[in-house]
């Protein structure tokens, strides 16, 4: 039987270390959004990125691939 969320949450807090709970509590308040509000506008442009991506239509690059694409391109 699956887990829900919480259970595995409460699994992985058992077995975490302090410290890596501790960096957990900091990330969570020390400024994690209330919520982040996206518009309909935005929302359907990730969806048709992530279809053009699927489709072939686009293509996806590793940081450091970024990094030398941006450093090489020219204003």
């Amino acid at each position: 039987m699956e887990m829900s969320v919480r259970e595995e949450l409460h699994k992985m807090i058992d077995e975490a270390s302090d410290v890596r709970l501790q960096e957990i509590y900091d990330w969570l308040h020390e400024g994690m959004p209330d919520a982040i509000d996206y518009t309909s506008g935005e929302i359907q442009m990730f969806y048709n990125r992530l279809r053009e991506h699927e489709e072939g239509k686009s293509k996806s690059y590793a940081i450091e691939e970024s990094f030398r694409i941006a450093r090489n391109s020219k204003p």
